[in-house]
């Protein structure tokens, strides 16, 4: 498995609908896809970019405008046209942010950060049930799921898991471990 199989993870695109429909009165197909963590920092980055071209200051009174050009920036990266998945909705993010208004924008945001916590869930908050179906997922599909696991903290408690299933089932049982490599 390489780099690119594991960014093109069959899960890692949802096809949604643009809020709003076409003029004809049809429905907009987009691809929602989960966002890499060197991309959350590009839009970040071009979020200060931005700022800096427009002159306006990065004072902690604008801290909501900030955040907001980031989501914007983020939802132009993560949005992806049906037809080829390796091209954003729009060409460039002023385009994009034209067709943004505030409700758009609102609606697509809570997909997107839904979409993201289904493919990256914090393992903290991730309930017993649905750790263990991931384990089985990956168990059955190791390319597939794998590729879908985006979150560190989630692949490292999965490695762990795999490597050592019996101390851990152990632990969770109250039963002492045995040592990995007797002496």
């Amino acid at each position: 498995m390489n780099l690119r199989d594991l960014l093109q993870g069959t899960e890692n695109y949802k096809e949604i609908f643009w809020p709003v429909m076409a003029k004809d009165g049809n429905k907009i197909k987009v691809l929602l896809r989960v966002l890499t963590d060197a991309e959350h920092q590009e839009a970040k980055f071009s979020t200060e970019k931005y700022f800096k071209a427009e002159e306006v200051s990065t004072d902690p009174i604008m801290a909501d405008e900030f955040q907001n050009e980031f989501f914007t920036q983020a939802l132009w990266r993560a949005l992806r046209d049906p037809k080829d998945k390796t091209k954003p909705v729009c060409d460039c993010i002023s385009d994009f942010r034209v067709l943004l208004t505030r409700p758009i924008k609102m609606q697509l945001l809570d997909e997107w950060i839904a979409w993201e916590q289904e493919n990256s869930p914090n393992p903290d908050l991730m309930s017993p049930e649905d750790f263990d179906k991931l384990l089985i997922d990956l168990k059955k599909k190791p390319k597939e799921t794998l590729g879908n696991v985006l979150s560190l903290a989630i692949a490292k408690k999965l490695l762990l898991t795999l490597v050592s299933p019996q101390e851990i089932l152990q632990k969770d049982n109250g039963l002492p471990s045995m040592p990995s490599n007797p002496q």
